[in-house]
């Protein structure tokens, strides 16, 4: 009896186990994704400062094996500042950015809820651009920095081939910071380093 019950837990143990693997990608799949880190729309009324920011990487990676994944992400970061509508004084501040950053994701279990860790590093460019009607607002700068993230999210998978990531990551990096003219206009700079943020993404298994 005992021996029987054994053999059906172990039957059922590794029926669950197929079903979960039937919906979960191959190794040798495609990842054709994206994440979001940033969307926001702000204006300041102490410092007469609209902003507005935007920021995401699309990814394409290769499954070597059903826990690893490596593949290359293109961070891209804009963000808008301006001071139309606001005052007398006209100003508008622009950083937009674009990076190439190789990623590698470990995915802990087999199953539709996924733990993973993840980690990127790479470079990135980027320009600056200020205008405004006072004297010394007309600057123009294109740079580059190293900035890399490490962090650990949640995947569920819909079926073998779409999943949605939550993903809470550390940046690092060594990014340059540089003051917008005039005092009352407070500071712009590219994405901040060592900073702690929560990415969302879609991901497709091909």
């Amino acid at each position: 009896m005992k021996k029987v019950r054994f053999f059906s837990f172990l039957s059922l143990l590794t029926a669950f186990s197929l079903r979960a693997f039937a919906q979960l990608p191959e190794p040798g799949s495609i990842l054709v994704g994206a994440s979001i880190g940033t969307i926001n729309f702000s204006a300041d009324k102490n410092s007469n400062v609209r902003t507005v920011t935007i920021s995401g990487t699309p990814q394409v990676g290769f499954l070597l094996t059903r826990g690893l994944l490596i593949g290359l992400g293109v961070p891209v970061f804009h963000t808008e500042a301006n001071t139309k509508g606001f005052t007398a004084v006209t100003a508008e501040f622009r950083t937009t950015q674009i990076g190439i950053a190789p990623f590698a994701r470990y995915y802990v279990t087999p199953t539709r809820l996924r733990p993973y860790l993840t980690a990127s590093a790479g470079q990135n460019w980027f320009r600056y651009k200020s205008t405004g009607t006072l004297p010394g607002l007309n600057e123009e700068l294109n740079s580059d920095y190293f900035a890399y993230n490490a962090g650990v999210g949640l995947a569920y998978f819909f079926n073998r081939n779409v999943s949605f990531d939550v993903t809470g990551v550390y940046n690092g990096g060594d990014n340059p910071t540089f003051a917008v003219p005039g005092a009352t206009l407070g500071s712009f700079t590219t994405p901040e380093a060592k900073t702690i943020s929560v990415q969302f993404g879609l991901q497709i298994f091909l």
